[in-house]
Protein backbone atom coordinates (compact mmCIF):
# COMPACT_ATOMS: atom_id res chain seq x y z
CA UNK A 1 0.00 0.00 0.00
CA UNK A 2 1.36 3.38 -1.04
CA UNK A 3 1.05 5.95 1.75
CA UNK A 4 2.58 9.17 0.46
CA UNK A 5 1.82 12.31 2.48
CA UNK A 6 1.62 15.67 0.70
CA UNK A 7 4.33 17.96 2.08
CA UNK A 8 3.19 21.29 3.45
CA UNK A 9 4.96 23.34 0.78
CA UNK A 10 2.35 22.19 -1.77
CA UNK A 11 -0.35 23.81 0.34
CA UNK A 12 1.68 27.01 0.65
CA UNK A 13 1.95 27.25 -3.12
CA UNK A 14 -1.80 26.69 -3.58
CA UNK A 15 -2.56 29.21 -0.82
CA UNK A 16 -0.22 31.77 -2.41
CA UNK A 17 -1.96 31.73 -5.79
CA UNK A 18 -5.44 31.75 -4.31
CA UNK A 19 -5.07 34.43 -1.66
CA UNK A 20 -2.46 36.81 -3.04
CA UNK A 21 -3.26 36.91 -6.74
CA UNK A 22 -7.05 36.61 -6.80
CA UNK A 23 -8.61 39.71 -5.27
CA UNK A 24 -11.95 37.90 -4.93
CA UNK A 25 -10.58 35.49 -2.29
CA UNK A 26 -10.98 36.66 1.31
CA UNK A 27 -9.54 33.61 3.04
CA UNK A 28 -8.08 30.32 1.90
CA UNK A 29 -7.14 27.14 3.67
CA UNK A 30 -5.57 24.07 2.15
CA UNK A 31 -6.02 20.73 3.88
CA UNK A 32 -5.30 17.11 3.13
CA UNK A 33 -8.11 14.62 2.69
CA UNK A 34 -7.48 10.92 3.18
CA UNK A 35 -7.01 8.97 -0.04
CA UNK A 36 -6.53 5.22 -0.44
CA UNK A 37 -4.11 5.47 -3.36
CA UNK A 38 -1.99 8.50 -2.44
CA UNK A 39 -2.43 8.78 1.32
CA UNK A 40 -3.79 12.32 1.05
CA UNK A 41 -5.20 14.64 -1.59
CA UNK A 42 -5.11 18.43 -1.65
CA UNK A 43 -8.41 20.16 -0.84
CA UNK A 44 -8.83 23.94 -0.92
CA UNK A 45 -11.46 25.77 1.12
CA UNK A 46 -12.07 29.46 0.43
CA UNK A 47 -14.30 32.36 1.37
CA UNK A 48 -14.99 34.82 -1.43
CA UNK A 49 -16.26 38.34 -1.89
CA UNK A 50 -16.94 38.16 -5.61
CA UNK A 51 -18.53 36.08 -8.30
CA UNK A 52 -16.20 33.12 -8.47
CA UNK A 53 -17.17 29.48 -8.34
CA UNK A 54 -15.32 26.23 -7.80
CA UNK A 55 -14.90 25.55 -11.52
CA UNK A 56 -13.55 29.03 -12.25
CA UNK A 57 -11.06 28.80 -9.41
CA UNK A 58 -9.82 25.36 -10.48
CA UNK A 59 -9.46 26.58 -14.09
CA UNK A 60 -7.40 29.53 -12.87
CA UNK A 61 -5.16 27.32 -10.75
CA UNK A 62 -4.60 24.85 -13.63
CA UNK A 63 -2.58 27.51 -15.42
CA UNK A 64 -0.52 28.36 -12.32
CA UNK A 65 0.21 25.05 -10.57
CA UNK A 66 1.66 21.69 -11.46
CA UNK A 67 -0.90 18.89 -11.70
CA UNK A 68 0.13 17.24 -8.44
CA UNK A 69 -0.30 20.55 -6.57
CA UNK A 70 -3.76 21.22 -7.99
CA UNK A 71 -6.52 20.79 -5.39
CA UNK A 72 -8.68 17.75 -6.03
CA UNK A 73 -11.70 19.67 -4.74
CA UNK A 74 -12.35 23.35 -4.06
CA UNK A 75 -15.06 24.27 -1.57
CA UNK A 76 -16.47 27.76 -1.15
CA UNK A 77 -17.78 28.37 2.37
CA UNK A 78 -19.21 31.29 4.33
CA UNK A 79 -16.64 31.03 7.12
CA UNK A 80 -13.49 29.03 7.84
CA UNK A 81 -13.59 27.72 11.44
CA UNK A 82 -10.80 28.88 13.74
CA UNK A 83 -9.72 27.97 17.26
CA UNK A 84 -9.21 30.38 20.16
CA UNK A 85 -5.73 31.26 18.91
CA UNK A 86 -7.04 32.20 15.47
CA UNK A 87 -5.60 29.17 13.70
CA UNK A 88 -7.67 27.24 11.18
CA UNK A 89 -9.32 24.27 12.87
CA UNK A 90 -8.77 21.70 10.12
CA UNK A 91 -10.54 18.83 11.89
CA UNK A 92 -13.68 20.93 12.30
CA UNK A 93 -13.37 22.14 8.73
CA UNK A 94 -13.25 18.59 7.34
CA UNK A 95 -16.12 17.54 9.63
CA UNK A 96 -18.26 20.52 8.53
CA UNK A 97 -17.65 19.64 4.88
CA UNK A 98 -18.61 16.02 5.65
CA UNK A 99 -15.32 14.73 4.29
CA UNK A 100 -14.70 11.29 5.71
CA UNK A 101 -11.82 8.90 5.22
CA UNK A 102 -12.37 6.43 2.37
CA UNK A 103 -13.26 2.83 3.12
CA UNK A 104 -11.07 0.11 1.58
CA UNK A 105 -12.99 -2.29 -0.63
Amino acid sequence: QLTMKIPCFYSLCVYHYMSLILSQILEASVVGSEDLMYGQRVIAVVTTKGNIDEVGLKDYLKNKLAGYKLPKHVYIVEEIPRNQLGKVNKKTLLFDLKITPPVAT
